[in-house]
């Protein structure tokens, strides 16, 4: 059981007196939930519970902390009442809640490292959303001040958030990471512009995170002494990198998983394929010289395969004599493999 879970209580709850938090979400938006819809559909339901507590509204008493994704999946499904498994847990303040969202998010390794940053130092600040049951934070009213002189309030706010604040040493302990990275998380938060969090987000990397270690190359170290310019320049130049790795992955999936009669390219392998390459080698020097463009097709790569396994007795766009060739040429190249061994 993790440290999550200590101290709760298992129930199942309708799923339409639920309510998950927008303002403690650790990650920017959740990923396949659509994938995950269908998984809790076919296996009737959740098997693993979500974390909650009480708290929520007079319709919605309780609020997700750890689930997310599975809320979003159920909402999805359009769960209405139906019962979901949850474990339900009391936290002693709102600090308290918030750092369990955030072991949570550390634990799955899912979330968006940029958006931890923010938390981490909203933790260590006292500077995050007022969650349902929390004493609401002083206001200028409340302090007898008025606009334009707002000491006794700026200083009662400051109070208000440090008594919210969680220390760097018992959060690094509630996380199981040393001070030093808390440090670095924080100031990394503090050194991440609006405008690079924009360039982030508008990326054509789809749910783009940019690793921790990443993060910290822009901002600590050396690269501290930065200005907002020069660190903007490190962080196109990598936008760039993962965008052009995207292009590439893509690329190599869609030849992976094109398909003519159900028969994916990549079912030739081994010495197969080596015939496969040498074949549309020769294919595209033919349909240079002949001007057909045929063979610089994926389809071209497909047929080829087909014909060399002797599914298809020829290719579309290459005559009798050209596939005669091809056969002739992939039995000398064999030869000449043979006589070197």
């Amino acid at each position: 059981m993790s440290k999550n879970q200590e101290n709760s209580t298992l129930v199942e709850i309708p799923f339409n007196q639920l309510h998950l938090l927008e303002e403690l979400k650790v990650r920017d938006k959740y990923t396949d939930v659509d994938k995950l819809a269908e998984t809790i559909r076919a296996e009737g339901g959740l098997l693993q519970p979500l974390l909650v507590t009480n708290g929520g509204s007079k319709d919605k008493p309780y609020s997700v902390v750890d689930g997310g994704r599975r809320y979003m999946a159920l909402k999805a499904l359009r769960w209405g009442d139906k019962p979901v498994p949850c474990l339900v847990k009391d936290y002693e303040s709102a600090t308290a809640r918030m750092v369990s969202e955030v072991v949570a998010g550390v634990a799955r390794e899912d979330f968006n490292p940029v958006d931890l940053c923010q938390r981490v130092h909203d933790l260590c600040t006292g500077d995050f959303p007022v969650v349902p049951g929390e004493q609401a934070p002083p206001t200028l009213k409340d302090t007898g001040d008025k606009e334009g002189d707002r000491g006794m309030y700026e200083k009662e706010m400051g109070a208000w958030r440090e008594k919210r604040a969680i220390s760097k040493e018992e959060l690094a302990k509630q996380m199981g990471c040393s001070v030093g990275h808390i440090l670095n998380v924080v100031r990394t938060h503090e050194r991440i512009s609006n405008e690079i969090r924009r360039r982030l987000r508008q990326s054509k990397v789809e749910n783009l995170k940019v690793p921790m270690r990443v993060l910290f190359q822009w901002t600590t170290g050396e690269a501290a002494k930065l200005d907002d310019e020069k660190r903007m320049k490190l962080v196109d130049a990598w936008i760039a990198e993962q965008e052009t790795k995207e292009v590439e992955q893509r690329t190599r999936a869609k030849r992976n998983s094109k398909t003519k009669n159900g028969e994916p390219v990549g079912w030739v392998s081994g010495r197969k394929a080596e015939d496969v390459a040498l074949a549309v080698k020769i294919l595209r020097e033919k349909s240079k010289e002949a001007n057909k463009d045929e063979a610089l097709r994926i389809e071209g790569r497909i047929d080829v395969c087909r014909f060399l396994l002797g599914k298809v007795q020829n290719i579309p766009g290459v005559s009798a004599g050209e596939l005669k060739a091809l056969k002739d040429a992939i039995k000398e190249k064999a030869k000449a493999e043979a006589a070197e061994e």
